[in-house]
This record gives C-alpha cells, structure tokens and sequence, in this order.
C-alpha cells in the first residue's frame, strides 16, 4: 500500500517569517494592482448592506428606511452587522471604506491560505506563491471581492474553517476546543451567506470516516463526543439567528429568497447535465478559471484526484480541501443564476480550486503513484515548468481583457444610482415636493442617499413586490402588484429601463399613463416588444407643464 504523502513540515510554521511574508506579500500587492482598475466602483446593492447598518448604528433598527416595515432585504447578515461599528465610530464611508476593509480581509485570507498550504506541501513557499499569484490574476475573485458585498468576509470564514478542520482529526483524537472553534467558524458562514448553512456538514465528512480507521474505543468516543459538541453548538448559534429573524422580520428566510428564488436540487441536476456552457454553469464557471481549457483541466484533476484516493496518497487534510471545494461548487450550483456577472456566488470556489489545484499538482509531480525511474521525474518536474509558464501565458492577456471590459463597464455602480438620487432630489426641491418617493429597482444608492423615500422594484426591501413578482411565487400577480403602486403607495417618481421595464409592465394598467407623465423616455425592446426606459412624475407633482422640461433638464445625466 502507498502510504499518503507526508511533508516535511513542522508543525509550527512562521507565517511571518521573510520567505513567507514574501510569497504572501508579491500576490497581495498583484491582487491591489488589479483591484486598481475597477478604481471607485462600488456594486449598488452593496448600498443595502450599508443602509441597514448605518440605520442600525441610529438606533432605527436593522430596516431599509426609517419608518418602514421590518423587512430581510439583505442576504449578508454578519457582513451587515460587522459594519455598524464604523458607523457608530463615524469611520464609514461608501467607497473608501469597503475598499481598505476588503484589502485588509483578503490580506488575511492570504495568509491563511498559505498556513494551509504549509501544513500540506512539502514545497510550500512555491506553492503557496503560485496559487495565491494564479488567485489574484483571477477577474472574478478580485471583482467581487472588492464589490463591497460579503465576498471578501466569505472567503475569510471559509478558509479559516477549512484551516481549523486540518486540525480536526489529529492522532491524539478530536478534543472539545476543537469542536468549538470549527462550531463558530461554521455558523459565522452560515450567518454571512444562506447557502453558508451548507459548510456546517464539511465537520461529520472530515471527521467521522476516523471512526473506521481507528481500533481504541476511547479515541472513537472522543471523536463523537466532539462531534456532538459541534452539533449542538452549531445548532445553538443558527438556531438563535432564526428566532431572531422570525421574531424581528416574521420569517424564516430573508425577503431577498422570495424575489429571487432559492435553491433547487432540480436545477443542480440540469446544470451538471447540460452540454453547452450557456445553460451549464458548472462548465461556464471552470472555462471562467482557465479559458476554454477548464474543462480539461477540471477532468485531469478530477482524475488525479480518483487514483491518489485510490492510492491511499491524499492525507487528511487535502481531503478536507477537497470536502471544502466540493461545498463550494455544489453551494454556486444549487443558488439562482445571478445577473451581476463574473460568478459572483463562486468565489469561495474560485479559492479553493486554486488552492487543490496546486497542492495536486504537487503530488503527482514530486511524489508520483506510479513508480518513474528518476530521469522520468525531471521530465516531469520539466513538463510542470512549461504547464505553469503556459498557464500564466495566456490567464494573463485573459484576464486582463476580462477585467478591462468589466472595469469599462462595471455592474450597476453604487455612485451612479447616489449621482440619480441626487438628481431626483433637486427635481422634488423644484416642485416642492416635501416627501418624495422613487419606484425604482436600483435600491442601494437610493437608500444610502436617504433624501428619497424607495419603493423597491427589484422586491428586496418590499415583501409585497417580492411576493407579487418574485421567483419564489412562479406567476406575476399584477393585480397585486398594480394595485399597490398606485393605489397605495403612489410614488413621485418612476424610474425604468429594459427588464424591469418588461417584469413591471406598468403599460398594462391604465393608471400608468393618467398619473404620470414621461420627462424622459425612449423605446427599449431589448427584452419586449414596445418596452420602454425612462424617468417618470406623477402628474399632481407638477404645477405647471412649462415646469417638464427643466425636471428633464435636471434628471438629464449629460
């Protein structure tokens, strides 16, 4: 029998030490001069997070608005709640402070990472400086992670989850300390993402199969008493979430969950089964990782992965970040697909493929499961050099290409709905208006601006839109929907274009065109025929109609 590779790495490894502070440090300054392109930008609905927090900070409660009904319009409530101390401490700003708190976080990822590569590889300084080099390279990992969205806290939990299990199954048992760390990692996932709840089985896969390989019955009993501990622990924190949002929201799942859906075993099913990358995101994201080559890169490592565990040469912690990997690929697969662009929900993914991808390679070039004769290895260890330089050769025109069309033409950026908002504001100044409100589905710059009162199209902030339009429902109650915009909450303003055009459908009610009036509008049939996009006031708003055409001066973005 192979026996699984082991390392010549001691167990304390000084993570600041020069070599290691380097092969941390060059990556880290690659991943800040690719983050430089996307310069200011900011994700609009990064602006819910920072609305909930600073309404927090105030003292209005975790709400969308002051006044408004309690209601879950975010999906990141520990990356929510870690930023009311900067509001509370006057510290927060919208652009500034995302970007240096999300620098600091991957900081620290990185040197996780690099204390998992180093509990793992016999090369570790090598192999930890490729894979954090190859992560930084990666459009979508530096994307989102500089977003202002919980990616770059998400990937902090999870690798120090990941980091805390190599620990987990040692020789001398499983000890209770343990268990609660890895418990407190696991919820603080699970509290930064719902899908997170899915890492809180990665303990049992990693830990329990110990069971089998162990022959003292006192070393088992430690193993499951842990386990229980880690359980009950586990079950305690997010239990405790879960009274807290029925009892402050009224629900067990955030309003975000009914507009946009949630996951489904039947779409798992038929992305992993479609044959073409457009429908199959488990294809479109690994061709996101390395070019139209992913796939066979993905189908090596997959292979490789089979004859070292057949082999008995994969110790227990790649095993643990394989477990890690698998989670993570199964977590993108099962959410809806997300209109943002650049696999926002996979970057814990991207991470970790990098990660197992190196720490394979490795394996299969330094210690082989076939026996080579020792001319052969050095034609590998060739065949490896040319395999990296040939990677790095064409990630980084890719990349680059990717990240400047992105950075030409980012997601809905937080400062140009802020620019809008202002805009409206002085329209509602112009015509004396005293509470203006805005139907609009840009919500985060709208509610961080906080001078208009939001009437969130895109559902998130609203559970009547999210139960009359949403995923979750499968049929659009217009009526509903219809009603209530203008027969309850009558906004000022009306702001569409292309597909919230289409999923509104405001033309099929009268009430539409004889309560308001087009300042600004212009044919857009990129999702319907007929539709509309433009900037829309209630006719009572206006006083006189020589008044439009400075409202259309002042909502005019040139």
């Amino acid at each position: 029998m192979v026996k699984p590779v082991r390392t010549s790495t001691p167990r304390r490894i000084p993570a600041l030490s020069p070599r290691a502070a380097l092969c941390i440090a060059l990556p880290f300054l690659l991943f800040l001069a690719h983050a430089a392109l996307f310069r200011a930008w900011i994700v609009d609905d990064a602006g819910i997070s920072f609305a909930y927090a600073r309404n927090a900070a105030r003292g209005d409660g975790l709400i969308a608005q002051p006044g408004d009904e309690r209601v879950e319009g975010y999906s990141n409530f520990l990356w929510v709640v870690s930023l009311v101390p900067l509001f509370v401490l006057r510290l927060f700003d919208p652009i500034v402070t995302p970007k240096i708190l999300s620098a600091f976080l991957v900081l620290l990822s990185y040197v996780a990472i690099f204390r998992i590569v180093s509990r793992l590889s016999a090369h570790r300084y090598l192999t930890a400086f490729l894979a954090l080099s190859f992560l930084s390279l990666n459009t979508s990992f530096v994307v989102w992670t500089t977003s202002g969205l919980e990616n770059p806290l998400l990937v902090l939990l999870v690798v120090l989850l990941c980091r805390a299990l190599l620990d987990a199954p040692s020789d001398k048992g499983f000890s209770i300390a343990q268990a609660w760390i890895v418990a407190l990692l696991a919820a603080a996932v699970a509290l930064t993402r719902p899908d997170g709840i899915l890492y809180s089985v990665l303990l049992p896969i990693v830990v329990l199969p110990e069971i089998f390989r162990r022959n003292r019955t006192d070393r088992n009993r430690s193993v499951l008493q842990a386990v229980g501990v880690y359980v009950a622990l586990f079950s305690l924190v997010y239990g405790a979430f879960l009274l807290f949002r029925i009892g402050y929201y009224r629900d067990i799942v955030p309003n975000t969950y009914h507009m946009k859906g949630g996951p489904n075993p039947a779409d798992l099913t038929r992305h992993v089964l479609s044959s073409t990358v457009e429908t199959n995101r488990y294809l479109a994201v690994v061709n996101g990782l390395f070019g139209r080559g992913g796939n066979a890169v993905f189908l090596a490592l997959a292979l490789c992965t089979i004859v070292l565990l057949w082999k008995r040469m994969l110790s227990r912690g790649h095993i643990a970040c394989l477990a890690v990997l698998t989670v993570s690929l199964v977590s993108y697969l099962l959410l809806p697909s997300d209109w943002m662009g650049e696999y926002r929900f996979a970057t814990a993914f991207v991470v970790f493929m990098h990660v197992y991808l190196f720490l394979i390679g490795e394996i299969v070039v330094c210690h082989p499961p076939l026996p080579q004769s020792a001319g052969r290895r050095r034609v590998a260890r060739v065949v490896a050099v040319c395999v990296i330089a040939l990677l790095a050769a064409t990630s980084v025109p890719r990349f680059y290409e990717r990240s400047r069309r992105f950075a030409e033409r980012p997601t809905t950026p937080l400062a140009d709905v802020m620019r809008n908002a202002s805009r409206i504001s002085l329209c509602a100044r112009y015509l004396g208006v005293d509470r203006p409100s805005i139907l609009s589905p840009d919500a985060g710059g709208y509610l961080y601006d906080s001078r208009l009162t939001l009437v969130d199209l895109g559902g998130l902030c609203d559970k009547t839109i999210a139960k009359s339009l949403g995923e979750r429902t499968g049929t659009k109650d217009y009526r509903r929907f219809h009603d209530y915009v203008f027969g309850a909450r009558k906004p000022t303003f009306i702001h569409l274009w292309g597909y919230w055009s289409h999923v509104a459908a405001l033309d099929k009610d009268d009430r539409f065109r004889r309560d308001y009036v087009a300042v600004l509008e212009s044919e857009d049939d990129s999702f319907s025929p007929g539709g509309t996009s433009g900037f829309y006031v209630r006719r009572d708003a206006i006083g006189d109609p020589g008044q439009l055409g400075e409202i259309a001066r002042l909502l005019s973005p040139d």
